[in-house]
Order: C-alpha cells, then structure tokens, then sequence
C-alpha cells in the first residue's frame, strides 16, 4: 500500500492542475503562484500526516503483511520524502504535459494514475482487503474479505482518511474548475467521465485476459475481475460526478 501512494499523490495533483489548467498557465511563475502553495498546504497538512498516522497503527497491512512491528522514524521519514517529492515531481510534469500535449494528455495522465491505485486495490485484495492479523495472515487463516469493511482498518484508511482529505480537495479541485467557462467545463465532465470508463474496462479486460490465459498466479481467477472492477468504479464514479453534474 504504502508504495502506491505515489499514484494516488500524482493523480490528485494533476487532477487538480487539470482542473486549474487556463488560469496556472498564465501565472508567470509555475511555482510562486496560488496554485502550487495551494497544492502545498493540501499535501503537508491533510495527506501527509494523516497516512503517516495510518503507517503507524496498521503497518501490518500498509506493508502487505511484511512487517509486523510498529515503524521506525525511518520508515515513517521515507513515507513524508516519498509525498513531498511526488507532489513537486507529479506537479512539475503536470505542468510540462499541460503545456507540451495539451489538457487532454493530463487528464488522461491523471485518470490513469487514479485507476492503477484503485484497480490495485481489487487485483490485491489478498492482502489489501485482508482483515486479520500478521499472524493470521502468514498463518494462512482464511478471511472473507467482506469482513474487510467491518474493520477499524478500514475505517481508518479509508473513511476517516476520504472524511479529513476528501472535503478540501474536493473544494479546491472544483473552485478552481468553476473558474473556466461553461463550455469549458462541460468539455473537461465528459472527458474525465470517458476517460474514467475507457481505461477502466481496458484495464479490467487486460487483467480478465490475463487470468484467463494462465498468466497470473492461480489464486488471480477471471472472477477477481469483478473485485479489480468495483473497486475501481465505485471511486472513480465518486470522483468524477461532480464534475459531470455541474
């Protein structure tokens, strides 16, 4: 979990530079400009210290069972490096896609990101939707993983964690793309709505054809498509319908 978070960084970055993506170009300094401090604050005081909590009391399941004892300072340093430095690096190619291929790369660019993280979340859910112990786990104690949804674990990283990020992004994404005209507007819903669905079944086609054909491990059957498929369009469909609907 803890090395997807990069996706999930870029993804929200670009997204929100795609949404600001007529008025950051004008700015004559990409980096000292509203925009970019903005997108600062949103990682430094919401995203950052909220995953390093998460890293701290589940670091069994942000490691994908490796590690069974609390984080050191190391770990817990690696994981505020790793955000910083995709915000600046996602920002900053955010800006060269914006301004060498146009608004539509980086959407795309965007939308991809999101669906590698939320995709991920069903074609690992061995581990990702696990809802034992480390013990447990390496054990080899089945548990379905609807009980997942029943944990603190999960209220945790995914509840608390959309209830303390979700609000501000949100508002900023959309404050910055009420910013453009009607028209405008209504061009980037439709396209972040087609992109949504076009990788989404790519990717899920990908993944069924893969099983099908043996390529994965055994325990990766045709029927996970449909875990790899809810887990990404449920977000996805959160994400982008407020920029569809107005």
């Amino acid at each position: 979990m803890l090395l997807l978070e990069p996706f999930w960084v870029f993804a929200s970055v670009s997204f929100c530079v795609a949404c600001c993506r007529n008025k950051i170009l004008l700015c004559s300094d990409i980096w000292s400009n509203r925009y970019f401090t903005t997108l600062i604050l949103l990682t430094t005081i919401f995203f950052t210290p909220f995953e390093n909590w998460i890293l701290i009391k589940h670091i069994e399941w942000e490691t994908t069972f490796l590690v069974e004892d609390g984080p050191g300072k190391s770990v817990i340093g690696f994981a505020a490096v790793l955000h910083i430095a995709t915000l600046l690096i996602g920002y900053r190619f955010s800006i060269f896609m914006l301004q060498w291929f146009g608004p539509h790369a980086l959407v795309r660019a965007s939308i991809f990101s999101y669906t590698i993280f939320f995709s991920s979340q069903g074609v690992f859910c061995d581990t990702l939707l696990y809802s034992g112990t480390y013990a447990e786990y390496h054990a080899g104690v089945h548990k379905d993983m609807t009980s997942f949804f029943f944990t603190q674990r999960f209220v945790d990283a995914y509840v608390l964690f959309f209830l303390t990020f979700g609000p501000p992004f949100f508002y900023t994404a959309y404050v910055w793309h009420k910013e453009c005209s009607e028209a405008d507007r209504k061009w980037f819903g439709d396209l972040v709505v087609r992109e949504s669905i076009v990788q989404g079944c790519a990717l899920c086609g990908i993944y069924f054809l893969l099983a099908l054909f043996g390529v994965l491990p055994a325990n990766h059957t045709c029927a996970r498509t449909f875990i790899v498929a809810f887990m990404n369009f449920s977000p996805l469909a959160i994400l982008v319908y407020p920029f569809k609907k107005f």
